[in-house]
């Protein structure tokens, strides 16, 4: 099974990823350490890594991803079982990475929407990127008084 993940360097804190997962919808993501050295990551990592006080991806280990040789499925399919990998990386361009997995049940935790949401803030002007409007929750904290409502001062947004 094909499917695609965003791809950030390792020196990317890891407050800037959550945006990045939250807007795409997905639960993981690809950590480039090296030309040759990729990492699958998943939210729940990334959340805990904060917890304990890591500010980079460069500091997940995460999963190596091995480089899948061929062009077709078929070809991808026996790599995978012959490596003994479960996810591997066909490919990676432009800040998204294509991966193959051997299974929909190895690829599904990854390509699930995250846990995490941002603010419902209105009237975001059509040339402000998303992650400069909106605040996302992780990094920030939700307010224990008020769970429903943005935490930053003037935005009073709903939070889902």
């Amino acid at each position: 099974m094909r499917f695609v993940l965003p791809v950030l360097p390792s020196g990317t804190s890891i407050n800037d990823a959550f945006p990045d997962m939250i807007e795409r919808g997905r639960s993981g993501l690809v950590i480039a350490y090296d030309v040759d050295d990729f990492r699958l990551v998943h939210f729940d990592q990334m959340k805990d890594a904060q917890s304990r006080g890591l500010v980079l991806l460069g500091h997940l280990a995460g999963q190596r991803l091995r480089r899948l040789e061929g062009h077709s499925d078929t070809e991808h399919r026996q790599a995978i079982v012959r490596l003994g990998e479960t996810i591997a990386l066909v490919y990676e361009v432009g800040g998204s990475a294509e991966l193959f997995s051997a299974g929909e049940q190895f690829a599904d935790p990854y390509m699930a929407p995250s846990k995490g949401v941002r603010c419902q803030r209105p009237n975001r002007p059509p040339t402000v990127v998303p992650r400069l409007w909106y605040h996302y929750y992780p990094p920030n904290p939700v307010n224990p008084l008020d769970p429903h409502t943005c935490i930053f001062t003037g935005c009073g947004a709903y939070v889902p």
